[in-house]
């Protein structure tokens, strides 16, 4: 017998090929109201080929390829000087990534989610910083940020979304 076998694994698991991507993006780039306020934008499209998939084995798991996916989606950000001391950042993606095959020896079927990909995510921060003193420059700054659910990789359940805070 040979090592996949003595784990369980199925004869000829033990190599894969590489997975490849076509990224298409458009986007912007811009300055307002003399650099005080930057917005940036882009949409995409990501088509991706021999996706590597994992598979449980009994007692191992064997990494394969397993068809197509694809991601298309929205990002934007905006970043604000309100004031020489106050700042604000504004950011977002929106996007769905799904497969476009069903993965042999998974439960994944044509148009289920990627897993671990939420399909949103939202960010905000406000900094405010105070004179600067000789070489440091104190600063007080609240970020919040939201992540959307995702799928686990073995498609068993989806992880709730949530959303954290940060005071420094």
């Amino acid at each position: 017998f040979q090592l996949p076998e003595l784990f369980g694994l199925p004869p000829g698991a033990k190599t894969y090929d590489p997975d490849y991507t076509w990224n298409y993006e458009l986007g912007a780039k811009t300055q307002w109201a003399d650099g005080r306020v930057i917005l940036n934008g882009a949409v995409y499209y990501v088509d991706w080929k021999d996706v590597q998939s994992f598979q449980s084995f009994g007692v191992g798991f064997g990494i394969f390829n397993g068809g197509r996916a694809h991601t298309q989606g929205l990002e934007l950000e905006l970043k604000w000087a309100v004031t020489d001391n106050v700042f604000v950042a504004l950011s977002g993606n929106v996007q769905q990534a799904r497969f476009d095959d069903p993965v042999p020896g998974t439960p994944i079927v044509e148009g289920d989610r990627i897993y671990n990909t939420p399909d949103n995510a939202f960010s905000a921060i406000v900094d405010w910083q105070f004179s600067p003193q000789r070489t440091l420059t104190p600063f007080v700054r609240l970020e919040a940020a939201y992540t959307g659910s995702i799928v686990e990789i073995d498609q068993s359940r989806e992880l709730p979304s949530y959303t954290t805070m940060n005071l420094r």
